[in-house]
């Protein structure tokens, strides 16, 4: 759907919708049967299931901190690749300075909702430990989640539109495939 110049990103941000719409059923569901848990059991039992959790959590934690790693220089790698796929795509010197400012802008959203994205696990964490998180409580979080998508969806949205206004027919075929890649 990203690579179709002519789809427009209002008819993408809608089946983005449908999706999410789905997702939020899904995690009503989720939510309703860890509420049912937790008031079927005592504090005393809910403290149990997270000791266990948490003597399993330094070898996850570790194993979990090096997929982080791993995950934020492959997207820097990724980042990179995909700079030069659309720089690559442009002959004309303006379009490429044009089309490198939209890269930034793209970059740098990306990069401050990695950072929220961190705040909203370590959030999750302590929201899902606590036996008494109330139901409202949790979908606070999740719809954190949600709106740091909806935000990364819209940036690249964002970028898609600058790159079809910069491009043309011949150009565009290298674009989509470097968006579709990327995405």
């Amino acid at each position: 759907m990203i690579k179709d110049r002519s789809i427009t990103s209002v008819k993408i941000s809608e089946e983005f919708e449908k999706v999410m719409k789905e997702r939020e059923q899904f995690n009503h569901e989720l939510t309703s049967g860890r509420l049912k848990i937790q008031e079927s059991i005592s504090d005393e039992e809910w403290e149990q299931i997270i000791n266990l959790i948490q003597d399993v959590k330094p070898k996850k934690q570790k194993r979990q901190e090096k997929s982080e790693i791993k995950s934020k220089l492959q997207l820097e790698k990724s980042m990179v690749s995909f700079r030069k796929e659309i720089l690559a795509a442009f002959d004309d010197q303006s379009a490429q300075v044009t089309a490198e400012e939209s890269l930034d802008r793209f970059e740098d959203g990306l990069t401050q909702l990695r950072y929220e994205d961190q705040d909203q696990k370590n959030r999750m964490i302590e929201v899902m430990y606590d036996g008494r998180a109330s139901r409202e409580t949790i979908d606070e979080v999740v719809r954190s989640f949600t709106t740091s998508q909806l935000k990364a969806q819209e940036s690249m949205l964002d970028l898609r539109s600058n790159l079809i206004e910069l491009s043309h027919e011949d150009n565009w075929p290298k674009l989509a495939k470097a968006l579709a890649k990327f995405v």
